[in-house]
């Protein structure tokens, strides 16, 4: 908890460009639309297990903390995640 909305979905997106295992930790019986909607989004769960398996890395940072992430995805083709911290 604790985290706003936009909060959540950066969180979750970062995992996925990270193709970190993606376990949840939430009572399920009281989850929010809002948290299944960030947790059952395809794009986000599909970049998370492309079967390349390579983990993503922050690729550039600014001097205002605003971050991109990219990672290799099996296709040919690349994840990529801005981050405004």
């Amino acid at each position: 908890g604790g985290l706003s909305f936009e909060e959540s979905k950066t969180h979750f997106m970062l995992w996925s460009v990270m193709a970190a295992p993606l376990f949840l930790g939430n009572d399920l019986s009281t989850i929010t639309n809002e948290t299944l909607s960030i947790l059952t989004a395809e794009e986000i769960v599909a970049v998370d297990q492309d079967k390349l398996g390579v983990a993503g890395t922050k690729l550039w940072r600014s001097n205002n903390d605003v971050e991109l992430w990219g990672r290799p995805l099996a296709d040919g083709s690349a994840a990529a995640l801005i981050v405004n911290r």
